[in-house]
């Protein structure tokens, strides 16, 4: 063997040695020399480390809508799932007085927006909170009111580009919606995706999942009909034609009241949790989408006294239990099927609760109560992506 092909194989060993380590020292090694820097910033490097990890936490701001002020930035909460010592970063990048919206996370990254004060105009960011990286992205054309949410789109195993999908809204009377895309490959202007569609959705739940969004209508009471949509901005029918429908979750008897409690993704699996009362008798059954997008089917279902087993330290003695305080928070499927757990709220405890085993363990604890804001948490996944 040759000087260079020692060479050429040591760099293979090292390379195959650095994508097992964890990634909050994985992020310091590049600290070690120029050498190793240029190999673990190298985006065909970040693309071979574990794809659709897990979350390790949660982000509870202070506030009720995200907003994080640079007064207050450093007071959000984090909140582990496990013993993990590796916290991010306070988020003070923008050092914007007004304060910072965030959207949901998508594979360690986050988007988020300033708040623009008067007379200003926003600014959009994607921020990594694991390596304090940022980087900012023009925003989308006309009036910036017409902006009705917005998502990130990214696959690092599949791409160390990302996209954001804008959703603006054209006529609220008429629920008419208009999708335009912006690709940090081309670093270009924003393209319009198709004509307006009808979006009788959420379009501030949109959750990501193989490589598309995907929209659910939420559903509050009996058994109703109503339509699912996703859309891939990688699929040049969706570019064209704009966002397609997907299968409609399981419905129920309309004797049986149901709600939505939950609709998300965790390591490229697709859930949707529903709470449904049959009289006197309450369940919880966790639904996952099939990757040919063929059907829902079961993987969980939780009985609503084992809930409310898990809530009961939480309660007085002359508390009952109420289901409207209680909110699933997050789903995370772990490496082993048994270490798959819910993370859910009741009242001022965020409790751990296994679907395989049934255990339980508060995890944080409120100093006073907070209500249940739908939109006040985002995950946290650690990741060496570049921005």
């Amino acid at each position: 063997m040759n000087s260079a092909e020692i060479v050429v194989s040591i760099e293979d060993l090292l390379q195959e040695i650095l994508i097992r380590v964890p990634i909050k020292p994985l992020s310091r090694f590049q600290l070690v020399s120029k050498h190793w820097h240029s190999l673990i910033s190298n985006p065909r490097f970040c693309c071979r480390v574990r794809s659709n990890p897990a979350a390790v936490g949660i982000f509870y701001p202070p506030s009720q809508k995200y907003r994080v002020t640079e007064q207050n930035g450093h007071e959000y909460r984090y909140i582990p799932f496990g013993p993990n010592p590796n916290r991010p970063q306070k988020i003070d990048f923008t050092q914007n007085p007004y304060g910072i919206q965030f959207y949901p996370s998508c594979n360690g990254l986050l988007l988020c927006r300033t708040y623009p004060g008067y007379r200003g105009e926003p600014r959009f960011y994607v921020y990594n909170p694991t390596t304090n990286k940022f980087s900012a992205f023009p925003k989308p054309g006309g009036n910036v009111k017409e902006i009705g949410y917005m998502h990130l789109v990214f696959d690092p195993s599949k791409s160390h580009h990302y996209k954001v999908v804008c959703i603006k809204v054209v006529s609220m009377e008429k629920k008419l919606c208009q999708v335009e895309v912006y690709s940090s490959e081309t670093r270009g202007p924003w393209v319009k995706c198709g004509g307006p569609f009808k979006a009788d959705v959420d379009i501030a739940n949109g959750v990501y999942w193989s490589g598309a969004i995907h929209w659910l209508k939420h559903l509050y009471g009996g058994s109703v009909i109503r339509e699912s949509l996703y859309f891939n901005p990688d699929d040049l029918h969706h570019l064209l034609a704009g966002p397609q429908i997907m299968p409609t979750p399981p419905t129920h008897h309309r004797d049986y009241r149901c709600f939505d409690y939950y609709f998300g993704e965790s390591c490229n699996h697709l859930h949707y949790i529903p709470m449904v009362s049959e009289n006197t008798h309450t369940h919880f059954t966790v639904y996952e989408m099939r990757a040919d997008y063929s059907e829902w089917f079961v993987k969980y279902r939780v009985e609503g006294y084992k809930i409310m087993d898990a809530c009961w330290d939480n309660l007085k003695p002359e508390d009952s239990f109420h289901f409207y305080n209680f909110r699933i928070l997050t789903m995370v499927r772990g490496d082993k099927e048994e270490d798959t757990f819910l993370i859910f709220k009741y009242d001022r405890k965020i409790t751990k609760y296994n679907l395989v085993s049934g255990a339980f363990e508060t995890i944080y604890e409120f100093e006073e109560y907070t209500p249940n804001d739908r939109d006040i948490l985002f995950e946290y996944i650690e990741s060496i992506c570049r921005v």
